[in-house]
């Protein structure tokens, strides 16, 4: 550790003023200051100071994050290989048929004893029956000694070593034709085996895993190898843009980019191409935060900066009913079998009139347990509101996130989804108040009315983006009151875009961004009521008489 701090102490004088790379400074800087603690104080003035600086600040959301990284690694492997295990075993199986059917119309045609004259006696005798019903450990097992036999071997023990009558090669090709056909049963156990393609099953393999979803490792190495991508390819791009920024204006490089480029893969499906998240997030870095002058001047969240991007640029990566895809199929049956929505993609393009149960009833996945635990399909990160309610226990308890907005969120979706879930939804009929609720015909009604306010806190990036995105200290309020109807404004919007509006089934990200644009002028009106109220309440105090006071009251002319 000494001569690493030697040698930054050593190339120091290149960068400071007067320096040949006075220019880079904001770069070495920042790895100074990554790496130790600064040794500078500040001088002047006096300041009141706590421990808390920008650097811990950003440590302890990062430390926050760590429960939603978990489960996004861990959900994403889990439904990939659950997609892998049960959809694609299934095409296997129709593939195997398919073999099974061949092989036996070559076995057929077969002369008699061709099998055993082979060794093949055991495969002779399991092939009497269809093929298609045998086990397939079975057709293994019994197929061995036949695939066991090499060409050249068939060749010397039929042929023999003279030249070879027509007699002879007719049954060298008869019993090539049958090892082919056995090896096509063979082949078809393979593909029963589901497993995962490209580099991500190469490194799996490596380690002895397959698409288990079963198995907590392979679930969550699978996962990993969907977001480590998205993550490294949004901290180079991000950071260079905020290194030349920096670098360009003598600032100093801020480590506020390191929340922004671990929440924003949180926010995108597994399967978002990388050049999508490097454009996704040089927008959100240049445009919603650089152009306004860098940390701290922005007013607009940079990671929803960057999604808002993405969602309208792209919108059939980020929504729609093909963005959980995080595995790839052997046919185009298969693909259309587990590429799918969003679980609150899916809800909002349920048949008008359906109720909750008829969601359940069609097998939507949209068990309140599985998506408060995070079991569902979605963005990575934002498909548990447990790991989100563990986050927001660390921002609160160390000081860092505003309670009073994570409460307004909860407040102001639960308030006004329930008006709309009564008066509109069948609310009522849901609580057996009444026989059919609603306004009009019932079997018009846009599905995301009839869905209960609690369903709400679960499914979608909710609960992620009321603790993580709305609570920016920069880009929301900063006035206590503030908080409250800064955070219950967020909630209503996001009910706003999710249940009225049904083109797009996710409000949360709008939401925040339109909280962030009305931030300022929230805190403009509380700030003009507390400085009304003071005045009023100065204006009581000279008005009252001064015997309230003790005092002699005082002589006038």
């Amino acid at each position: 550790m000494k001569l690493l701090r030697s040698s930054l102490d050593k190339f120091a004088p290149l960068f400071e003023k007067g320096g040949k790379l006075e220019k880079m400074y904001p770069a070495y800087e920042a790895a100074d200051t990554f790496l130790y603690t600064p040794g500078e104080v500040t001088e002047g003035p006096s300041h009141v100071r706590d421990g808390m600086d920008l650097k811990r600040m950003m440590t302890l959301v990062i430390v926050a994050l760590i429960p939603a990284i978990f489960m996004a690694c861990y959900n994403t492997g889990y439904q990939a290989n659950r997609a892998l295990t049960e959809v694609l075993a299934a095409d296997a199986v129709e593939s195997r048929q398919a073999y099974a059917v061949e092989a036996e119309r070559t076995l057929d045609a077969l002369p008699a004893g061709t099998l055993a004259d082979l060794g093949a006696e055991d495969f002779a005798a399991l092939s009497a029956a269809p093929l298609v019903q045998q086990p397939a450990e079975e057709i293994e097992a019994a197929a061995a000694p036949i695939l066991a036999v090499k060409t050249e071997e068939l060749e010397a023990a039929i042929l023999g070593d003279g030249e070879p009558t027509a007699e002879q090669e007719a049954e060298l090709e008869t019993a090539l034709a049958a090892r082919a056909a056995v090896d096509k049963l063979v082949q078809a156990r393979v593909l029963e085996v589901p497993h995962v393609e490209g580099w991500r099953g190469w490194v799996m393999e490596g380690l002895g895993l397959g698409p288990d979803p079963d198995s907590f490792l392979a679930n969550f190495l699978h996962g990993l190898l969907w977001f480590l991508p998205l993550y490294l390819v949004t901290v180079v791009v991000g950071g260079t843009a905020e290194a030349i920024f920096s670098t360009i204006r003598g600032h100093e490089i801020n480590e506020g980019f390191l929340v922004t480029s671990m929440l924003f893969p949180l926010t995108l499906p597994a399967t978002t191409p990388l050049w999508q998240a490097a454009l996704g997030i040089l927008f959100g870095v240049v445009i919603g935060k650089e152009v306004f002058g860098g940390t701290g001047k922005n007013f607009l969240n940079p990671a929803m900066t960057s999604r808002a991007f993405l969602y309208f640029a792209y919108p059939a990566q980020i929504t729609g009913d093909k963005v959980w895809n995080a595995a790839t199929g052997t046919s185009e049956a298969a693909y259309d079998a587990y590429s799918s929505a969003t679980t609150l993609n899916t809800m909002s393009t349920m048949p008008r009139g359906s109720s909750m149960a008829d969601l359940i009833a069609d097998k939507t996945h949209v068990d309140w347990w599985d998506a408060f635990l995070g079991f569902i399909e979605g963005s990575m990160g934002e498909t548990s509101a447990l790991a989100a309610l563990i986050g927001a226990a660390i921002l609160i308890g160390v000081g860092v996130g505003a309670w009073r907005i994570m409460a307004g969120c909860v407040v102001g979706l639960l308030a006004f989804d329930t008006l709309l879930w009564l008066i509109v939804g069948d609310g009522l009929a849901w609580l057996g108040i009444r026989e059919v609720a609603g306004v009009g015909d019932p079997t018009a009604m846009y599905p995301m009315y009839n869905i209960p306010p609690w369903y709400h806190l679960v499914v979608g990036g909710f609960a992620f983006g009321a603790v993580f995105m709305a609570t920016d200290p920069v880009s929301s309020t900063w006035t206590k009151a503030g908080h409250w109807w800064y955070g219950i404004l967020v909630g209503v919007v996001t009910v706003l875009i999710r249940v009225v509006n049904p083109a797009y089934p996710e409000g949360i990200m709008l939401a925040v961004l339109f909280g962030n644009v009305f931030a300022p002028l929230i805190d403009h009106f509380v700030v003009q009521r507390n400085i009304n109220r003071r005045l009023a309440r100065a204006k009581a105090t000279t008005a009252r008489p001064s015997e309230d006071y003790n005092v002699p009251a005082p002589a006038h002319a």
